[in-house]
């Protein structure tokens, strides 16, 4: 159901994706010595397949990859090198 393209621009189911994303990863991390995200997400399509990437102002600190048939977010341990 989801299409995402470089050049569409974000609509609000784009943002409720990142917003969701956010609040994976802050629910993933132990409190304490995890630096936060700070409006550094954004979604890529790569091979077919999109991708929110949570960055923080120094590093990246995750990728969740969304499932497009229901939008569930899948947190990964390794990412396609495009992203770094």
């Amino acid at each position: 159901m989801l299409k995402y393209s470089p050049m569409t621009p974000i609509i609000a189911s784009d943002r409720a994706l990142i917003r969701r994303s956010c609040a994976a990863y802050l629910r993933s991390t132990p409190d304490g010595g995890v630096p936060s995200p700070e409006n550094c997400q954004v979604m890529r399509r790569i091979d077919k397949k999109i991708y929110v990437i949570v960055r923080s102002r120094r590093r990246l600190l995750t990728v969740f990859r969304v499932r497009p048939v229901d939008g569930i977010l899948r947190q990964l341990h390794r990412w396609p090198k495009e992203i770094q």
